[in-house]
């Protein structure tokens, strides 16, 4: 049952989130940034949750136990006369999330800059036990940019060779992900053996930033293959559009004939 795993402050923290419609990075920036929200949350002076954990949260809360949760206010407010709970209004609308054009070069480049940040934040924690390991922190964020500026270059040109330009382009930059997410796992794999044998802070939201980070990565590499590569037709609901929003959902606008 999800609600076993859950706090007091742990609900009060994603009603807070869905409240104002933040983001979990920015929940966890404007609740410890704010007294009052800080006291709502029965935080105190306490360290707010990592964005990473607010989210494996959320993602305990299945539909039976949001029923149940929703339930339990409603008996709440009818016991204080707020409400007689005989009717249920639902709002559906769409809201757009703060994102770039999901292009896939994109997607692969933030995935490669998040992991590589992570990596290297980790670089000072674990190169006491790691000194001879120089490829595991190895930086290729300006192979992907680099890439990246060749891939624009040749799908701005129209000719036959401009595409088999943009496929080996694309293809370089697979590899070039697949190399930080080897790198990336072997990291998570140090992060774990640190955790442990010993409590860090630091070492935990390492750890939990690239549980969260890895999947996504790999999941964009593997449309980017099929799409690019097998030149197969990816669906809507098997695509990653953001590295930072991956709860955002592609909707067709207009016709259904139109793409999306």
């Amino acid at each position: 049952d999800a609600l076993q795993h859950f706090g007091n402050e742990h609900i009060r923290l994603l009603v807070v989130q869905h409240l104002y419609a933040w983001s979990y990075a920015q929940t966890e920036h404007f609740v410890g940034d704010s007294l009052v929200l800080r006291q709502f949350c029965r935080l105190g002076f306490d360290p707010v949750p990592h964005h990473t954990t607010l989210m494996r949260w959320s993602n305990l809360v299945q539909p039976e136990t949001l029923h149940r949760l929703l339930d339990r206010v409603t008996e709440l407010a009818r016991s204080l006369k707020v409400t007689r709970g005989r009717k249920l209004r639902l709002d559906s609308t769409v809201v757009e999330t703060n994102i770039h054009y999901p292009v896939d070069s994109s997607l692969l480049a933030d995935g490669v800059r998040v992991l590589t940040r992570t990596i290297q934040r980790a670089k000072p924690i674990l190169q006491e036990t790691l000194e001879r390991a120089r490829t595991l922190f190895r930086n290729r964020t300006r192979s992907v940019r680099r890439v990246t500026k060749q891939l624009i270059d040749a799908a701005r040109r129209r000719s036959e060779q401009a595409t088999q330009d943009l496929k080996h382009c694309y293809e370089q930059l697979l590899e070039l992900t697949q190399q930080v997410v080897e790198q990336a796992e072997q990291v998570q794999e140090h992060l774990q053996t640190k955790r442990e044998r010993e409590t860090d802070r630091a070492s935990e939201r390492l750890y939990e930033t690239l549980q969260s980070n890895i999947p996504r990565v790999k999941q964009v590499i593997d449309q980017t293959k099929r799409r690019v590569i097998d030149g197969e037709s990816v669906s809507a609901s098997e695509k990653v559009v953001s590295i930072f929003e991956p709860h955002t959902a592609i909707i067709r606008k207009g016709k259904a004939g139109k793409p999306t």
